[in-house]
């Protein structure tokens, strides 16, 4: 263990509560989904995954195209599922399942999983059962077991919307503990007032929320983007800022400048193609809304119906004219 920096000791679910487990997932998903979103799109989410890609990638287009002073932050969680705190998530199950019933037997199966410290052992040559003892389970959710990741979200939860509360015109979004963070970089970066004290912008609140979340951010792996030249000036010094982008063989492929204010024309046809080709795949998550720029009206045979998402914020969160477009987005 000494020699490996990086292990991690988990415990694998046993088929038979394997299989209750999957069941009481299936049946807690949508309670839980109403208690996380619209931050969250990794419970209960159809095409999820589609939807925090490509929705975060079109706003990107989109500021940049309009000449809007954006930064967009990928965050990273050392070893998140195996290590959450299990009192704090239990804790906030119990305090969500008063106001909603729904939860309770979300909240009785933590109390039942969450407080077994089950003992973790490694196969060994050495004994005579083949196994040696290596620790208790004390921390995070079994590995395998499909209520971890519910467990997950709902401990961070609070982390996220926190953010999102303190700083309007910040938006974050998560599939499960793989986050991004976007908004105007006066917001997003600490400043220092002219008396010299220093004002947490939404990167730092937010790496305070996890850490009162018993999370802690893996800072080596996050990176920065902005839509100008200038718009990651004011960010901590340890976070990287990519310049460009390289191939399999680790050869430079495109230098990312050249590549960010090369969107033209043709990106704004993607927007429109994107649009007319999806109209048929609505799913039943609606609360994706997009800016319609002046400049960027298409043809009526390519337009959706202009509408007024049901849920507040959604992944672009701006109260203007908007384009409702579905959740489920073409591979090609």
């Amino acid at each position: 263990m000494n020699a490996i920096p990086d292990a991690r000791p988990v415990k694998a679910e046993d088929s038979d509560t394997s299989l209750w487990c999957k069941a009481l997932a299936s049946l807690t998903k949508g309670p839980v989904l109403e208690q996380v979103k619209p931050q969250q799109f990794g419970v209960g989410v159809s095409g999820g995954v589609e939807f925090y890609i490509h929705g975060f990638r079109i706003k990107f287009e989109l500021a940049v195209i309009n000449g809007v002073v954006q930064v967009i932050i990928k965050i990273d969680l050392v070893n998140a599922h195996n290590s959450f705190p299990r009192d704090l998530t239990q804790a906030r199950l119990i305090e969500l399942a008063r106001s909603d019933p729904n939860l309770i037997p979300l909240a009785v199966a933590s109390e039942s999983i969450l407080r077994a410290g089950n003992p973790i052992y490694m196969r060994s040559g050495e004994t005579s059962t083949g196994f040696s003892f290596l620790c208790n389970s004390l921390m995070g959710g079994g590995q395998g077991n499909a209520l971890t990741g519910q467990f997950f979200v709902i401990n961070l939860d609070p982390a996220l919307k926190s953010v999102e509360e303190m700083f309007p015109g910040v938006e974050i979004k998560a599939i499960q503990d793989d986050m991004a963070l976007m908004g105007p970089p006066e917001l997003v970066w600490d400043r220092t007032d002219d008396n010299g004290v220093v004002h947490k912008g939404a990167l730092s609140a937010l790496l305070d929320g996890l850490k009162a979340r018993g999370l802690y951010a893996n800072q080596d792996k996050f990176a920065c983007l902005g839509t100008t030249p200038d718009a990651c000036l004011g960010k901590p010094d340890w976070l990287k800022e990519p310049t460009s982008f390289t191939d399999r063989n680790g050869k430079l492929s495109q230098r990312l400048v050249a590549l960010t204010f090369a969107i033209t024309r043709s990106a704004k046809n993607r927007l429109f193609k994107l649009s007319s080709r999806t109209s048929s795949k609505v799913s039943a998550v609606r609360f994706t809304k997009l800016p319609l720029p002046s400049d960027l009206r298409a043809p009526t045979r390519t337009t959706l119906p202009a509408t007024t998402p049901t849920s507040p914020g959604g992944i672009i969160g701006v109260p203007q004219t908007t384009l409702s477009l579905p959740i489920r987005f073409p591979k090609n």
